[in-house]
């Protein structure tokens, strides 16, 4: 068995010479966190290893010990042993316990990250359920990565792993956390809730409103069968409640009633029937018109629309006319074309004419919206008016349905105690079940206490509060970002940095106003010198929260290749070199002071230790070199047995 072990509030530093095995740690560490492919270089390192295997220190107390099998032929294995506990002992002889899928929920758990989308609104491709793969994009900086002038974060060169990562956000920067889900989530729950009972109160009120309107004809038809009098007919205002009202007195008597019938009832049965007859021709007539007049204007509007469409593309595409224009008549030489330089006014002239001519097209523009503005407003008016002419010929539909007879054979027998006492029952029927629909069941009280509890979840649920998180978190992030540009002397280092969170980027603001990326600026030094003050200065804000489930670690692997050939594995460098070179561990020490050692560092380099002598936290933990007694990663005994 090969272990290495690393110090936990140092900067360990691994040296070499190429093809060491120094790079194959960051694979190894990834393939062990649950990487979805194995990355770590064949030859040697594969070919004599069986099992990988990370032992972590959690902020529990405990160690979490994770084995993955060496994948073969295979993309990678899903074979993997864990094991967590205090002082967790490394089996000599492994045998997988877990998958790889069960490791993953494992470290989701210890992470502490919520099950709930951190962006449910908008609807992507790519989820926003918070994972702790994502969060290795802050552990690990390969060679591929450090000087990427492009890419800050490690598997963020994935179009896929980029999209989740912009997506969850607003969680990595701490602006929405586990309990702002949750509450969010709850939040959601109740404004559901609030919806079927606002439908169910909706639905109720309805039904009621229909009923009531019902109520006339039941009071005129309880007249004409000689059970009520008369006194409410011509009384003018009445409402609806008050003809239930003497329904209720009437249709359930305490002994049987045999009616006396008054002519002058049939009379007034018969004449609300012609009223409400006259009245459905004359709302029907007007609905017809209205319905008429709704559809002219709904036309109109559509091809005012096209038209100021139309008139809006006419004007975009001669808009760089009138700037043109501008700059010839600015022009000393007014006959000088402004294209060519050649001497002639008539391209001065011509456009000038188009500038006329997008002058009256504005214009037709904002006569045109004016206009579609009155028209709109008046289709509203209308469509409101509909509504309510055929809400009211529904009412008047529903009072003749129940003053005329449903069929001629009934007619003989409308007037018979039999008939009555059948109407008695439908209409007791009727009020029994209107009753039961507007007995007081809770619903209005329980609405209302969600109404309530939806506002005060809304003062926790707030869009603005998370974007003042999000500006706060980067606002320290930057500010550290700056601490460590300073040390690497970076240029733009003096202007203000922004962090882009949208598109995972650094701006700098310049005194002229405008934003420059990261990758404007050019050099590798600059990019190499962002990438490490970015991921310390990450690390920092993670630390300074109570709980982040970005582990406290970072691989940086060999920084300094921007300042040597490729090839290189030469330990010594030049003065100005070294100078450089020195910065990138004043940096890294500089983090462990400002963290409290809570932060791990592990770098990969080739250089030796002419580049961090002097410094208090750096350690050399391994020099693999031809020569040493331990000279790569796979031991020299497992090659030769």
């Amino acid at each position: 068995m090969r272990r290495i072990d690393f110090s936990q509030d140092k900067i360990n530093v691994i040296t070499g010479g190429s093809e060491r095995g120094k790079s194959a740690i960051i694979s190894i560490i990834d393939y062990c966190l649950g990487s979805g492919s194995c990355r770590i270089p064949t030859r040697n390192i594969k070919e004599y290893t069986e099992w990988f295997g990370v032992l972590f220190s959690l902020e529990n107390g405990n160690e979490l010990l994770l084995v993955r099998r060496e994948p073969g032929e295979q993309q990678a294995s899903g074979e993997m042993y864990m094991k967590e506990g205090i002082n967790v002992d490394i089996p000599v002889i492994i045998e997988s316990n877990y998958n790889v899928e069960n490791v993953k929920k494992r470290l989701n758990n210890i992470a502490r990250l919520s099950d709930i989308l951190v962006d449910d609104e908008n609807n992507t491709a790519f989820d926003s359920n918070p994972s702790f793969r994502d969060f290795t994009s802050f552990l690990f900086q390969p060679q591929y990565i450090i000087a990427n002038q492009s890419v800050l974060f490690y598997r963020a060169d994935s179009f896929e792993h980029r999209e989740k990562l912009k997506n969850i956000f607003p969680y990595i920067l701490n602006a929405v956390d586990n309990e702002y889900l949750s509450k969010r989530d709850e939040l959601k729950s109740v404004e559901r809730k609030i919806a079927v009972l606002e439908r169910q109160l909706e639905r109720k009120k309805r039904i009621s409103s229909n009923w009531l309107g019902q109520v006339r004809g039941y009071y005129t038809q309880a007249v004409e069968f000689g059970l009520l009098s008369a006194n409410l007919i011509n009384k003018e205002g009445v409402q609806n409640n008050e003809y239930l009202e003497a329904l209720r007195s009437t249709i359930l008597p305490e002994k049987e009633i045999i009616p006396i019938i008054q002519i002058e009832d049939l009379v007034n049965t018969a004449k609300r029937i012609n009223e409400l007859t006259s009245k459905e021709e004359e709302l029907a007539y007007r609905l017809n018109s209205l319905k008429h007049r709704q559809e002219l204007l709904k036309r109109l509007n559509e091809s005012s629309r096209i038209f100021r469409d139309n008139l809006l593309n006419q004007s975009n595409r001669i808009e760089a006319a009138s700037w043109i224009s501008n700059l010839a008549n600015n022009n000393a030489d007014k006959n000088e074309c402004p294209f060519c330089g050649t001497e002639t006014n008539r391209a001065v002239e011509y456009l000038n004419n188009i500038k006329v001519l997008r002058k009256q097209i504005i214009a037709k523009e904002v006569t045109l919206s004016d206009n579609y503005t009155v028209t709109s407003g008046e289709y509203i008016k209308i469509s409101k008016e509909v509504e309510s002419i055929v809400a009211e010929l529904n009412g008047i539909r529903d009072e003749l349905r129940i003053l005329k007879t449903e069929s001629s054979g009934s007619n003989k027998y409308i007037h018979t105690l039999s008939s009555i006492n059948q109407f008695i029952g439908k209409v007791s029927a009727e009020i029994e079940n209107f009753d039961a629909l507007n007995v007081d069941d809770g619903t209005e009280a329980q609405l209302a206490e969600l109404v309530e509890t939806k506002q005060e979840l809304e003062k926790i649920v707030n869009a603005e509060i998370v974007k003042s998180r999000i500006l706060s978190a980067k606002s320290k992030i930057t500010t550290s970002i700056k601490h460590y540009a300073d040390i690497f002397r970076a240029e733009n280092r003096g202007e203000l940095i922004e962090f882009n969170h949208k598109d995972l980027m650094l701006n700098f603001l310049m005194p002229n106003g405008r934003r420059e990326a990261l990758y404007e600026i050019g050099s590798g030094h600059n990019y190499m010198a962002y990438h490490i003050a970015t991921l310390l200065g990450f690390h920092e804000f993670f630390l300074s929260l109570s709980h982040h489930p970005t582990p406290s670690f970072i691989i940086f692997d060999q920084p300094t290749q921007v300042y040597f050939p490729e090839s290189t594995d030469n330990e010594e460098s030049g003065e100005e070199d070294l100078s450089r070179v020195k910065r990138i561990f004043e940096a890294l020490n500089s983090a462990i002071d400002r963290t409290e050692k809570k932060l791990q560092i592990i770098v990969l380099e080739h250089v030796g230790k002419s580049a961090w002598e002097g410094f208090e936290h750096i350690s050399l933990l391994k020099r693999w070199r031809d020569g040493e007694e331990d000279p790569a990663l796979i031991p020299m005994d497992w090659i030769e047995s």
